[in-house]
């Protein structure tokens, strides 16, 4: 049985966007794994990954801020402590 959307954990929203939206595989989404290298991104989806976690999320990912978007496992935290900012819980 499949979780609501307010059901499931930061985590699986998180990584529903990178497997549903990019087509990365579950076992590729490490802390570690690079956008540009591991995962082989190309900058536009960089840009479109943003677009998405933006409008997921209700966040807002400033341009001099992209630098804490090259892994997966910073990408998290980054937005983690943005939810934090606008008061949001994901359940971690």
């Amino acid at each position: 049985m499949k979780k609501s959307n307010i059901m499931k954990t930061f985590e699986e929203q998180f990584n529903q966007i990178l497997i549903e939206k990019f087509f990365v595989a579950e076992d590729d989404i490490l802390d570690n794994s690079r956008f540009l290298v591991e995962l082989n991104f190309e900058l536009i989806d960089i840009v479109n990954f943003i677009i998405e976690v933006q409008n997921k999320f209700k966040v807002v990912i400033p341009r001099h801020d992209v630098k804490h978007v090259l892994t997966v496992g910073g990408a998290k935290m980054y937005i983690k402590q943005r939810l934090k900012v606008y008061n949001y819980d994901y359940n971690n």
